[in-house]
């Protein structure tokens, strides 16, 4: 099962040759932003994009909009199937906080090669508990 990488900037670092790298400015990229906003001493997330803007309490639950609305964009826009087996790289960690960071990257992986969401996310998991493992 094609997986998701993330990109890097350590010396040495190289993509792969069976991997594609879909961050921006490339037609794979998500166009849903997060961004911190501060004001009156909270601490909210906006998720803005092609004609959205919505504020979130948490970071997570921002992120998590931004990938759902991805997912509805790419159905509709995106010929995903161009990624058929191709492993996906972008610079989103693939944990957050100790948990696993959705991405687009997943998204991707999932409609490129009519796999659920959640298996694709099941076998990212798998991939990082052995990798930590070695």
């Amino acid at each position: 099962m094609p997986k998701r990488i993330q990109r890097k900037r350590t010396k040495g670092w190289k993509l792969s040759e069976n991997a594609v790298y879909v961050g921006r400015p490339t037609k794979y990229s998500n166009p849903f932003e997060v961004e911190r906003i501060e004001k009156a001493g909270a601490v909210w997330w906006e998720v803005k994009g092609p004609g959205i803007k919505s504020k979130h309490g948490s970071r997570r639950s921002a992120h998590a909009y931004a990938v759902t609305l991805y997912r509805l964009h790419a159905v509709d826009k995106i010929n995903a199937s161009e990624l058929a087996g191709l492993d996906i790289c972008c610079w989103c960690a693939i944990t957050h906080n100790g948990e696993y960071n959705m991405c687009h990257a997943d998204v991707l992986i999932s409609l490129a090669n009519d796999i659920p969401l959640e298996d694709v996310i099941r076998e990212n998991l798998r991939a990082i508990a052995g990798e930590t493992l070695r």
